[in-house]
């Protein structure tokens, strides 16, 4: 569960933990990593006192959305594009997480606009800011086996007909055509 204080920009997450069944909660200030800390046995969920002091729980969309998008090779993806496709999500997912900046939603493929045509891989993510989650994505793509060059990362508010801010723009030379969805 994450729940966040949009007025000083902190979080909370808590789950159970799969090892040793006790509760595991997180606390920090947004876009920032924070450690984990295992509570006591039998301690009581601290989220209610969470939420009696304003935080809130990301709501079902989300506050903004973020969108990494990767060309691929072909349509259905060669097993190099869905290996990479599975590793990118793992380390994005974990970087944003620990950042208490949101979660990844799902993935698709379409196709790029060009004129030569080609295809793209979109993860998209639920996150508290837009801004700071682009950050966060680029900083885990430079620092893990990804190549930055070759992603595009954009975000949107979830207001009605709120238009995608691309914030990272693709910049591998061999690979033509605009962010587009």
């Amino acid at each position: 569960m994450l729940l966040v204080d949009r007025e000083s920009m902190r979080f909370m997450q808590i789950w159970t933990s799969h090892s040793t069944g006790e509760l595991v909660q997180r606390t920090g200030t947004v876009g920032r990593a924070s450690p984990v800390v295992e509570l006591p046995p039998g301690a009581a969920d601290p989220s209610a006192l969470f939420i009696e002091r304003g935080f809130e729980p990301l709501p079902e969309g989300g506050w903004a959305q973020l969108v990494v998008q990767w060309p691929m090779n072909s349509i259905s993806g060669t097993i190099r594009d869905r290996l990479f496709l599975d590793r990118a999500r793992e380390w994005l997912e974990h970087h944003l997480d620990e950042r208490g900046l949101g979660y990844c939603t799902g993935f698709d493929r379409g196709q790029r606009k060009s004129p030569y045509g080609g295809f793209v891989q979109n993860l998209f993510f639920e996150v508290v800011d837009g801004p700071l989650a682009a950050t966060a994505a680029m900083t885990c793509l430079r620092t893990t086996r990804n190549d930055p060059t070759r992603a595009s990362i954009a975000h949107r508010e979830t207001t009605v007909d709120a238009n995608w801010i691309l914030r990272y723009r693709r910049t591998a030379a061999r690979l033509p055509g605009e962010f587009a969805l």
